[in-house]
């Protein structure tokens, strides 16, 4: 596995449903020890392929985000044979301020490929995304 900064709240080899964020490391002044998450939800059943699913690399395309996060929550893991990644929001910091680059550190998502792990925190999801998904 490439190496990240980001940590994950789901298990993405455990069986079933899981839904949870990835957590984006982010030092701001309340708190030397915080994050930015990134929703995830992980959908796997058996053996089979791997497909990822991502929508809000620019914050302010909404529907994708919504087609996958209605996905996300309605989908079971009876309904698939492998896994299923799905990440609804990708560019949260952008999409929770309804902005097409991200507010926190004016990255656009889509030029930050393939990411630097150390980087600022778009440039990390972006690595993220490239190299450990």
């Amino acid at each position: 596995m490439a190496k990240t900064r980001i940590t994950s709240e789901v298990d993405f080899d455990q069986p079933g449903k899981q839904q949870g964020f990835l957590r984006v490391p982010h030092s701001v002044h309340r708190s030397a020890y915080g994050w930015l998450g990134v929703p995830i939800t992980v959908i796997a059943n058996g053996t089979g392929p791997t497909l990822v699913l991502s929508a809000g690399v620019h914050g302010d395309e909404y529907e994708g985000q919504i087609a996958l996060s209605n996905l996300a929550n309605t989908l079971q893991p009876a309904q698939i044979r492998g896994r299923l990644i799905i990440l609804p929001m990708l560019n949260a910091p952008a999409a929770e301020a309804g902005l097409r680059t991200s507010p926190i550190d004016g990255g656009n998502l889509n030029r930050m490929f393939p990411g630097d792990a150390n980087g600022i925190p778009s440039q990390m999801i972006a690595h993220y995304h490239e190299e450990v998904i």
